[in-house]
C-alpha cells in the first residue's frame, strides 16, 4: 500500500511494507514498516508494485526507512542466483 504524505514541506511517497528478512535490523523495528521515497522517478523515487518481493536498501530516519534510486533496490526474481545466497546471512 502506498500514499502521498508531506514531510517538512516536501511530498513523499510512503509505502507500508512487510519485511521478510533484515540484513542489518535497526533496533526496535518490526516486520511491517514505513518506507519513504520521493514521489516520482525524476526525483530519484522508488516505485514498488503490490505483491512483489524486493531486495531493498536505504537508510533509517527515526522510525521509518528511506530509499531512492541510488540504493540497491531490485525485484528478488531479478537478483542473480549466486547473489541470493548472500542475502540471508
Amino acid at each position: 500500500m502506498d500514499s502521498i504524505v508531506q514531510i517538512s514541506g516536501l511530498l513523499k511517497r510512503q509505502y507500508i511494507i512487510d519485511v521478510l528478512q533484515y540484513y542489518k535490523k535497526p533496533k526496535g523495528f518490526k516486520h511491517q514498516v514505513k518506507l519513504m521515497t520521493s514521489i516520482d522517478k525524476a526525483t530519484c523515487g522508488v516505485s514498488l508494485q503490490i505483491g512483489e518481493i524486493y531486495v531493498l536498501s536505504g537508510s533509517v530516519t527515526g522510525k521509518q526507512l528511506e530509499s531512492d534510486q541510488c540504493q540497491y533496490n531490485r525485484l528478488y526474481s531479478s537478483v542473480p542466483i549466486w547473489h541470493r545466497a548472500n542475502l540471508f546471512c
